[in-house]
């Protein structure tokens, strides 16, 4: 079969937008539970009614703060009751919530908000506001930053009070089903996330119709109240829509934030769901730690004798739900239920007490384990989706799963198998584009078929089974064509084993990388009464390498001797995502993987001859990451030239009668891992003013470089920021203490010079940290202290409550954005201009004809004439680089002169049509 489509079960189209429902379901029935909300540690209702009164409050100080129709408003938070609140409350203003993973680092935060021109951003708490902070320097339309552990949905139901509920039903009507509801980043496992645009009309067709289609599910049986508890993370598209889903279908929703069997399972036993959601892996853990459960217990016989029979159980009635059989017979019925007691009765309690059905998707569920949970009275409907179709474009039907497949197209859609087996979709679930690129909207959407990327195959009844991924596909050098997923998938069912990534393309013979289960290894070594140890042990230890090589063995069943695995190394350390090695999806990043640990892969091909199992697996060196050891550092010695002008960095005398470098180093963007090396390099090339900030995240690194450079500390100057955006208002110990912990990651007794990062005019609070400041300075433990970002107004407010003169101002400033006006006022108020993003933040500037024209004329680089510019201006500047060859040019600036024509060459760029700033606006940004 190359097509199937399945008739729609919902009649008509949708109409209005997603927040509808809720003020509909407040005025149809107000005491209805919809949702759970855990408070102090208990769980409590939250009523129609309830909820729309505070969806509204909070759309109102959205209102209030400046959020308008068509805004995108960034979400970095775990899974908990406030992102669904802020959901709901900025679709009820036409605002577009853009999900953030958590997790995500800060080049990928930036990334996400840059590329969706998020006005503002919503973080759970002061780690994730000091990711977004560490990148806010390059998101010019960013401002405002809430926090929610810090009262900002308190905040902003104060801020709503002035705004009319009548202007929030305005904004509302004005949505309709074609509006823009959310852009959902890919999780970039081959490049750049791209931000896939959903609608509501979206959302409501793909909601309304799993709502009616499986309406066992979101309906409950008689005398229970349909519930789920949410634990997969709302950033990606599965938990967002049964979010939208439950909401509709006044489910009571409740949110978990962590997936940990010690927190997930007591909220599992008081929440008592009626259904669950989830991936693969965690169905897989809930079997994991039964089978661990009874193993202790001395159950393991009867445990594994009860899956075998829930296992044939499930498959007797699967035949009989397609007419292949007439279902479990008397003695399988007999069997069944007693184990039914011993051991199903207990899985099922494990997750509640009331779970009938779950749903699963994000990777394929092994048929197995869909069999056994099946048998133990949990029907499972597995889904297929991408964040393209908006979650769900087939799953499983009530009453005909067919497990080890991703079921039918849902009723309303589509699918079909391409000439190369690739699979597309059709339906009003499909998405409308990738934000901003059309070229990568063009080369998926054809003729109104989304093509996934994915390679599948349609059986007679119309089920579609995913069988790799077209970029995936491993081609040997036999030119045998190898789909990873079902062998890694079996090999991962191992209790022992973690993850599992096969290689191969171009080689002889596939072989596979192997991580450890750290529970199942736990569990392992404690049933053959021996000690933890570590990594390094366990990998070579032949017992366990003989565990593994079964769970090889076990998944070359599944295929030819061609496509067998024949050779395999454990690792010492688990894919993660900061290690760069899987998506915030938890995807694996093949290419990172393959090229993190080439020297393994390596010697599993040495001899290029048959099975050979090795334990262990070295870590391979730097890997291209910035050089880490005093030999990589010094590899490439300077030159005469440079070498010429080490320590002869001029300075300037601030207007308190300290010296500061005119050129320094700043480690903006520069990881704490990587800034020792790069301030160590700085360092030896003759920079002796380095320039960091709390927010950077690498405090400690530069601390680091600073102590091991040997240096006398008075030949240094040490700046760094206050970041003074994690707390509402900021009083004098707050800042008092912020300072000691700089000092303390830095390792001094000093700094030279401490600023305000941001002076945040609406929140006006940058007084009282002035006063603190003045305290710093009076005391000596700031040499000098001053400002970033600030305007004239800010600075009239500081000159009429304080004596004391910010020394510096420390702003954006560069060709494109010069700031003459600025700078007059600073010279006039005595005040040194320091510039952050000298060369413009990346090659818009350097790449430029006539920057390069100028580099030309006196044999410089790009870089090297902006600098200038800015030294011929009077501007202080802290150019950053990670590269030891950019560090050292970037100092060589003292040799040469730009001539008025050059000046006047770079000064006609701030009329140009780049002319502007890179960074927010110090008038507006609230971070």
């Amino acid at each position: 079969m190359r097509e199937v489509t399945v008739p729609p079960v919902v009649t008509g189209a949708p109409v209005g937008g997603l927040a509808d429902c809720v003020f509909r379901y407040a005025l149809d029935d107000p005491g209805r539970v919809v949702l759970g909300r855990k408070r102090g540690g208990r769980w409590g209702d939250v009523t129609s009614g309830e909820f729309a009164a505070e969806v509204l409050g909070l759309a109102r100080g959205l209102l209030a703060q400046g959020v308008r129709f068509g805004d995108r408003v960034a979400l970095m938070a775990r899974t908990r009751y406030e992102w669904t609140l802020f959901d709901f409350a900025l679709w009820a203003v036409g605002a577009q919530p853009v999900p953030v993973y958590p997790s995500s680092s800060a080049e990928q935060v930036q990334w996400i908000l840059s590329d969706s021109g998020c006005t503002a951003c919503v973080v759970e708490n002061e780690d994730q506001a000091m990711t977004v902070g560490s990148v806010v320097e390059g998101l010019p339309q960013l401002r405002r930053l809430w926090q929610l552990d810090a009262g900002a949905v308190e905040s902003l139901l104060a801020d709503g009070r002035g705004v009319a509920e009548d202007v929030v039903h305005r904004h509302r009507a004005a949505v309709t089903p074609d509006s823009v509801a959310t852009v959902i980043y890919t999780s970039g496992t081959t490049g750049r996330p791209k931000g896939c645009v959903l609608t509501h009309g979206n959302f409501m067709y793909e909601a309304d119709t799993l709502v009616a289609r499986w309406e066992s599910v979101f309906r409950a049986g008689p005398g229970e109240v349909p519930s789920t508890l949410l634990f997969l993370p709302l950033a990606h598209v599965f938990g967002r829509m049964v979010e939208v889903a439950a909401v509709r279908a006044r489910v009571r929703l409740g949110h978990q934030p962590v997936l940990a069997a010690a927190e997930l399972l007591p909220d599992l036993a008081a929440f008592r769901p009626t259904f669950v959601l989830g991936v693969p892996h965690v169905f897989e853990k809930v079997f994991a730690a039964a089978r661990r459960k009874a193993e202790a217990e001395g159950r393991a016989g009867a445990f594994d004798r009860a899956v075998e029979t829930a296992v044939r159980y499930a498959e007797a009635r699967e035949q009989q739900a397609f007419g292949l059989g007439p279902g479990p017979s008397a003695a399988l019925r007999v069997e069944h239920r007693l184990f039914e007691r011993l051991v199903y009765g207990k899985v099922r309690e494990a997750l509640g007490g009331q779970v009938r059905h779950a749903m699963s998707g994000g990777s394929a569920m092994p048929r197995r384990l869909g069999l056994f949970f099946d048998g133990a009275g949990i029907t499972v409907f597995e889904g297929y989706g991408l964040t393209e179709s908006c979650a769900a474009a087939t799953a499983n039907p009530p009453g005909a799963v067919k497990y080890g497949t991703v079921g039918r197209p849902i009723p309303g859609s589509a699918v079909h198998i391409a000439e190369d087996g690739e699979v597309w979709l059709h339906g009003a679930h499909v998405f409308s584009g990738y934000l901003g690129d059309a070229r990568s909207t063009q080369a998926v959407l054809r003729g109104g078929w989304l093509a996934t990327g994915d390679l599948g195959r349609l059986d007679e009844d119309g089920y579609l089974t995913i069988t790799g991924r077209k970029k995936e596909i491993l081609v040997t050098s036999n030119g045998k064509s190898v789909a990873p997923a079902a062998l890694e998938e079996r090999v991962c069912s191992h209790p022992l084993v973690a993850q599992c990534v096969l290689v191969g393309n171009d080689r002889p013979y596939v072989a596979a990388l192997i991580t450890l289960d750290p529970e199942g290894i736990a569990h392992w070594l404690s049933m053959r009464g021996l000690a933890q140890r570590p990594p390094a042990q366990l990998v070579r230890d032949p017992d366990l390498t003989a565990e593994v090589r079964r769970a090889v063995v076990a998944a070359n069943t599944l295929v030819s001797q061609a496509e067998a695995i024949r050779a395999f190394r454990v690792l010492e350390e688990q894919f993660t995502e900061e290690r760069g090695l899987l998506t915030p999806s938890l995807k694996l990043k093949r290419r990172a993987i393959e090229k993190r640990y080439a020297q393994d892969v390596a010697d599993l091909y040495r001899d290029s001859v048959l099975p050979r199992a090795a334990g262990g697996g070295g870590i391979p060196g730097s890997g291209g990451r910035f050089p880490t050891t005093s030999d990589e550092i010094r590899r490439r010695p300077a030159t005469p030239r440079e070498r010429q002008h080490v320590n002869q960095v001029p300075a300037i005398t601030l207007n308190n009668g300290t010296s500061m470098p005119r050129l320094g180093f700043g480690v903006w963007q520069i990881p704490d891992d990587e800034a020792q090396a790069a301030v160590g390099t700085a360092l030896e090339a003759g920079y002796r003013s380095i320039d960091t900030a709390s927010v950077y995240r690498n405090e400690p690194g530069t601390g680091k470089a600073i102590a091991a450079s040997g240096l006398p500390r008075e030949e240094l100057f040490v700046t760094t920021k206050l970041w003074n955006s994690t707390r509402r208002k900021w009083r004098r110990k707050e800042v008092l203490r912020a300072f000691e912990d700089s000092l303390s990651r830095l390792g001094l007794d000093y700094v030279d010079l401490y600023l305000i990062h941001w002076p945040r005019p609406m929140r006006d609070d940058f007084l009282y940290i002035w006063e603190a400041f003045e305290e710093l300075a009076a005391d000596g433990r700031a040499r000098a202290v001053g400002v970033s970002n600030f305007r004239p107004a800010d600075l009239d407010r500081i000159r009429e409550r304080s004596s004391l003169v910010p020394a510096v101002n420390q702003v954006e400033l560069h060709p494109f954005f010069p700031q003459a006006e600025l700078r007059a006022e600073h010279a006039r108020r005595g005040i040194a201009t320091e510039a952050w993003s000298p060369l413009g933040q990346g090659p818009r500037l350097l790449t430029l004809p006539v920057v390069a024209e100028v580099a030309a004329r006196h044999g410089r680089t790009a870089a090297q004439v902006v600098l200038r510019w800015h030294l011929q201006l009077g501007n202080i500047a802290i150019p950053k680089s990670v590269t030891p060859s950019r560090i050292r040019e970037n100092l060589d600036v003292f040799g040469f002169e730009l001539d008025a024509a050059d000046m006047a060459a770079l000064d006609a760029l701030a009329h140009g049509p780049q002319a502007g700033r890179i960074g927010p606006d110090p008038a507006v940004c609230d971070l």
